[in-house]
């Protein structure tokens, strides 16, 4: 805690010897954005590629567990044997399951995006008022981090 304290209080210093850094760089990598949205797509590929490879893994352990069933029926029994202590396998269900497991999930999302939304909109009136605080600051001590 003490270290966040100490370097709050030279963040003015470090901010401008930052931006001295950065105007006195003449090789400045403009492409930047680029490299940074290629690394960000080679990492959701490979990402894909392993959670295509975790199914056919879970498949296939599946198949071998259940040979007598069909794939899917027994993928879902081997990785979801609670759900059917209740009730019994069947795939018209299993399709109504999984559409209101995903309009549960969208209309949770949608809610909550809202409501980040509402929360930023109160930060965002409530910073356009300028606190009372800083009519009190004299002149000389004024700069752009007040």
């Amino acid at each position: 805690m003490m270290m966040f304290f100490r370097m709050a209080k030279k963040w003015p210093e470090l901010v401008q010897k930052i931006s001295k850094t950065e105007k006195m760089d003449p090789n400045f990598d403009y492409t930047l954005t680029r490299k940074c949205n290629i690394t960000c797509g080679i990492v959701l590929f490979l990402a894909l590629a392993e959670h295509i490879l975790s199914l056919l893994s879970a498949f296939a352990g599946a198949e071998i567990c259940y040979p007598k069933l069909g794939t899917y029926e027994g993928f879902v029994k081997h990785f979801y044997p609670w759900v059917f202590n209740s009730m019994p396998y069947s795939p018209w269900l299993g399709g109504y399951e999984a559409a209101t497991y995903f309009i549960f999930s969208l209309v949770y999302l949608i809610m909550r995006s809202i409501a980040v939304s509402l929360i930023a909109s109160q930060v965002n009136t409530a910073s356009d008022m300028p606190a009372p605080v800083l009519y009190d600051v004299p002149s000389p001590v004024y700069c752009v981090e007040v």
